[in-house]
């Protein structure tokens, strides 16, 4: 496995620009793939070029051996209209809504009954608003189990926010063959209130799926989105910095470019939708400059803070550069349980070292979300955590100049 890791190493590319050579059974590419290095011309070309998202998924592949790796090889941009490409899948574009809850207040109109979204102007602006709504709106999860959240307490016994009118923030329903059917959006999981501000991208501390879903093993916050048959919930992502990461999911499965995350996200919600349909892709493309925008906005740490040489000489060597973030590390090295990356679909036998960037506004830190917050992972608060000892040695002055440093707005 380490062999495979060191191996990954040597081929990393970057989060702004790679360039590969077409896959040879695309028949139509005969020129290298080159990834544009600007956000709209990128979105346009995994919209339009089989050639292009091929070349991303297979670069962005770290461990092409693991089972995710290789159905991802196996089904996506084949090129060649068969029926095992999902290229070939229907199109899922169904009427969504808003669920407002029973005996709720909020008017018919007030449900924003019709599509996902729609691109009103081609252009980064229009994507990112675009991609806002799609956050909020496209069905992620659609699954029978979640008809429960129709009732105001038990949605918010489950974590959701359910507004005076009886809204629920992070979920939605969507018009089915069997009628409106209850569904999680990106937001369900993704989500925060932050000063009196719901906060999209932070993940959401508080949801209890495992409750709602017969899965009581998964901790409040966390969830288990493979289907290898082996309990490794995890805590959902901080998506605003995805564009700052080394790697992608937390065990370091995938490089990252921006071809790569739209790759990701569709992928995702391939696997979401049973493999039997694939979502539109300018929904994709305007989630992942959404996602870009929401990074670009975050506060970076003052270089001047008397906290940053602290952070440089302690953790600087995994969490580096203006993204405080790294190429994963080793889980015998930095200690944490070991379970989501030494087997399933997605193992590689380390963990990605994440950006930091909005780190304090985070809840339920690592992987397994172990760690209440940043206090807790500094040792300024007690906390039960195992491994990612960095950093401890210091006095706790020096450990609260590092907390200050990161969470500087």
């Amino acid at each position: 496995m380490r062999g495979l890791i060191e191996r990954a190493f040597v081929h990393r590319i970057t989060a702004s620009l790679f360039v590969v050579w077409c896959a040879p059974f695309v028949a139509s590419c005969v020129h290298p793939c080159a990834e544009p290095s600007a956000p709209l011309e990128a979105a346009h070309t995994y919209e339009a070029e089989t050639c292009a998202r091929r070349a991303a998924m297979e670069a962005s592949v770290a461990a092409a051996d693991t089972p995710y790796g290789t159905l991802r090889t196996a089904h996506y941009a084949l090129g060649d209209g068969s029926t095992g490409d999902w290229d070939s899948l229907p199109v899922f574009s169904r009427p969504v809504r808003r669920l407002r809850v029973r005996g709720g207040s909020a008017s018919d109109a007030a449900l924003d009954q019709g599509p996902v979204m729609r691109l009103e102007t081609d252009d980064i602006p229009g994507y990112v608003a675009a991609g806002e709504r799609a956050f909020t709106r496209y069905p992620i999860q659609i699954d029978l189990g979640l008809s429960p959240l129709r009732d105001r307490t038990t949605a918010e016994r489950m974590g959701f926010t359910v507004e005076d009118d009886g809204l629920v923030r992070g979920v939605i329903e969507v018009e089915t063959s069997t009628g409106w059917t209850v569904s999680l959006t990106c937001a369900g999981c993704h989500a925060r209130e932050i000063d009196g501000v719901e906060v999209l991208g932070v993940p959401s501390e508080r949801i209890d799926l495992g409750s709602l879903l017969g899965h009581r093993e998964w901790p409040i916050g966390s969830v288990d989105v493979t289907s290898d048959g082996i309990a490794n919930p995890i805590r959902p992502a901080d998506l605003r910095p995805i564009a700052y990461q080394s790697r992608l999911q937390h065990t370091g499965n995938l490089f990252n470019s921006r071809i790569a995350r739209m790759v990701r996200i569709e992928t995702l919600m391939i696997s979401q939708l049973s493999e039997n349909f694939r979502p539109e892709r300018d929904v994709v493309a305007a989630i992942a400059l959404f996602l870009e925008a929401e990074g670009n906005a975050l506060p970076r740490p003052d270089s001047s803070h008397e906290g940053a040489a602290l952070f440089s000489d302690t953790c600087g060597g995994c969490h580096r550069g203006e993204a405080l973030s790294g190429p994963p590390v080793s889980v015998d090295v930095v200690g944490t349980d070991a379970v989501a990356t030494t087997g399933g679909q997605r193992g590689t036998g380390a963990y990605r070292a994440p950006s930091l960037l909005g780190v304090a506004e985070r809840r339920g830190l690592f992987h397994d979300g172990s760690a209440a917050d940043l206090s807790a992972v500094l040792g300024l608060t007690e906390s039960t955590h195992a491994g990612h000892r960095f950093g401890l040695a210091l006095s706790r002055e020096e450990r609260e100049r590092i907390a200050d440093y990161l969470g500087a707005r």
